[in-house]
């Protein structure tokens, strides 16, 4: 599948990823892509350790926001689920440099033409943001969430295929965050004891 975002891809810097970690991915190129969104998260709180336990993309124009981090105008200091987001861009050399330094994060997916699907934070708990995105437009989604969250999504003509995830969540993830994206060739000359 090609990536949900096209050229542009998102990290979640906060609880549980660091600057230098998202540094060092920068520098080695592991994203691969034209832009990296750096989302910065200066709540740090367990219920919201990931990224994709508050934002997600179902397709090049349409994700989903935990609704208490829908704020176009805030400060961090002021405002504590306030979003910021550091964008970096791919150069001629193929290093990226940092072209846009802590931009409002709904302002900018707004600038990016990507409609917000408003997620309240009783679904966010019960892992309704944290699906697996198979293509375009199709999820497979973490049953449990309400009603009016699936009807969200019908209504913007998502495919969601909800599944039984009760027993995983025990680990604080679901079907994103039990799924890894494989790339090629990293595996070359290990060895499995």
């Amino acid at each position: 599948m090609a990536r949900p975002a096209g050229e542009r891809v998102f990290i979640g810097q906060g609880l549980r990823t660091n600057a230098v970690a998202i540094r060092e991915m920068l520098e080695n190129d592991v994203f691969g892509v034209r832009e990296v969104v750096v989302v910065k998260d200066a709540w740090r709180k367990q219920q919201q350790m990931h990224l994709d336990t508050y934002f997600n993309i179902i397709d090049k124009d349409l994700a989903v926001l935990e609704s208490g981090r829908n704020l176009p105008a805030c400060k961090p200091s002021i405002h504590k689920k306030c979003l910021l987001a550091d964008v970096w861009t791919r150069q001629a050399n193929g290093r990226y440099a940092l072209t846009r330094k802590e931009v409002n994060f709904v302002k900018l997916i707004g600038e990016y033409k990507i409609q917000l699907i408003p997620v309240s934070e009783e679904d966010q708990r019960a892992y309704g943001i944290n699906f697996l995105t198979l293509g375009p437009r199709r999820i497979v989604g973490v049953d449990g969430v309400s009603p009016k969250l699936k009807r969200d999504l019908v209504d913007a003509k998502v495919t969601a295929q909800w599944i039984d995830f009760s027993n995983l969540k025990l680990g604080y993830g679901a079907a994103h965050c039990t799924t890894q994206v494989l790339r090629r060739g990293l595996t070359e000359g290990l060895t499995v004891k």
